[in-house]
């Protein structure tokens, strides 16, 4: 809101068809309103570069060298920028000059711009009694505050403020000054909203101003949790689900996944954690980990289990401890053999139960010809913990992630095929980079696996994005 500072996000998007592998970067200048092309100093300034594959830039307050109206976005690489850059036009939201003319200040809500949220939102319950609330909300304001009227504080059902409602402080009541950055709640406030059956999940702090309420996507929201002193009760949660990707017998890996139902109570629940157990009872459990309220999965790298547990089970839980009950799911151990598993744990297929084909990591490539369109070096990658079903690699260099128009780069001994315990290739010299369709270029280079089956897909493979120096 200050002449000369600019804040917010810079945005661009590639065209749909584009040549990205001379590109290593993006870089973000301001310029004046008539520089279309021009991005170095003096007339240009400088504010950021960022890698190829993030369209995108932050921008924290900049104070501007010099009057800037336009924003230009340059391609880059190791040996330098492009000539010309894509440009468009920006309004400095603070510009408001003294002898403004009176068809200017007509629209001064306009030139305005959106109102800035507070940041770093914080609340303690400090009243112990179940579904009230008591003790402050702190915030810290926004770094411009000219044309904040007040703050208003609301407790909703979920992040779009449903059924909101507005908090009072002991002092201020419902408007908080500017200024004042905290609302000391009312004794006895009831943890409630508009509407009995939808419970308080959420907190907020609106910005208010003469234009009226910001808009809920910019205000500052936190879960809200409700102390009471005693462990949660167990709430709806659904469609927990698994499928094990480690080969190994008594050790699991992939991704636990669940649902809470649509209308439920999350106000005493701060965490949820995931047990492998023996039934669903909970028996002979193990705890495989936490991820606080609002993340409704856990990434299980390889965990080795001390016993054949065919239960996962997940519990709500808070500072005082864990639900007494926990939603659960079955799973296949997929390394587990038949002759330790019950009929019960091994009723699915031979093909089920092999599980999806582990991808290659950490592929990397750098291009040693300095012809453009033309490739020449090695592709190195890092093999899956278990190979036992991966009968060979090959290596495609492809249009996008998802190998469009895909094409088989060979070695140097002419052969596509690379053996399983040999983790790279050298290109053959002077392999052209180019996908099926010359109307769509090489910009990735993918490594996949391949078993009996056939190769595995594309969003299983290695990759990484193609650079051609």
């Amino acid at each position: 809101q200050r002449y000369g500072i600019v804040a917010g996000v810079v945005r661009w998007a590639p065209s749909e068809v584009v040549d990205l592998a001379f590109v290593t970067d993006y870089v973000v200048f301001l310029a004046k309103g008539d520089d279309v092309n021009s991005g170095d100093p003096p007339t240009g300034q400088h504010i950021g570069t960022i890698p190829r594959g993030t369209n995108e830039l932050h921008l924290s307050p900049v104070e501007l060298i010099d009057t800037m109206a336009r924003v230009l976005v340059y391609v880059e690489n190791a040996n330098g920028r492009s000539a010309t850059s894509a440009s468009a036009m920006f309004m400095d939201w603070g510009w408001l000059p003294p002898t403004e003319t009176e068809t200017m200040t007509t629209t001064t809500s306009t030139t305005l711009g959106p109102l800035l949220g507070v940041r770093d939102l914080f609340f303690t319950d400090t009243n112990e009694e179940a579904e009230v609330l008591g003790g402050v909300v702190s915030w810290t304001p926004p770094d411009f505050t000219s044309r904040i009227t007040a703050y208003w504080v609301f407790i909703a059902f979920d992040e779009q403020n449903t059924y909101g409602v507005k908090l009072l402080d002991v002092e201020f009541e419902s408007s908080i000054p500017v200024g004042v950055n905290q609302l000391n709640i009312h004794e006895g406030t009831e943890r409630q909203t508009n509407t009995s059956e939808y419970p308080a999940n959420w907190l907020f702090v609106f910005v208010h101003s003469s234009a009226g309420l910001q808009p809920v996507e910019d205000a500052a929201k936190i879960w809200l949790y409700d102390e009471s002193s005693h462990e949660p009760s167990v709430i709806g949660l659904g469609n927990v689900t698994f499928t094990d990707t480690d080969e190994d017998g008594g050790e699991v890996a992939g991704l636990v996944q669940w649902t809470p139902a649509e209308v439920v109570d999350l106000g005493f629940v701060t965490h949820y954690a995931v047990y492998a157990a023996e039934a669903s009872n909970g028996s002979q459990q193990e705890h495989l980990g936490s991820v606080p309220k609002g993340t409704n999965e856990l990434l299980l790298a390889s965990v080795s289990l001390h016993d054949y547990l065919p239960y996962l089970l997940v519990y709500v839980e808070n500072p005082h401890g864990r639900s007494a009950k926990a939603v659960f799911a079955m799973y296949q151990d997929l390394g587990w053999t038949s002759s330790t598993v019950t009929q019960t744990a091994t009723f699915t297929s031979t093909t089920s139960t092999s599980g999806p084909l582990l991808g290659v990591t950490e592929v990397s490539y750098f291009d040693t010809h300095s012809q453009a369109y033309v490739l020449e070096g090695v592709v190195r990658w890092s093999p899956p913990a278990q190979t036992s079903r991966i009968t060979e690699y090959t290596v495609l260099m492809a249009f996008d992630e998802q190998n469009s128009y895909g094409t088989l780069l060979k070695g140097k001994d002419g052969k596509s095929s690379i053996p399983v315990g040999v983790n790279q290739v050298q290109l053959y010299d002077g392999s052209p980079r180019q996908t099926a369709d010359p109307a769509f270029p090489a910009n990735w280079l993918l490594v996949f696996a391949h078993t009996s089956s056939g190769r595995q897909t594309a969003s299983d493979a290695g990759k990484t994005p193609l650079y051609d120096d």
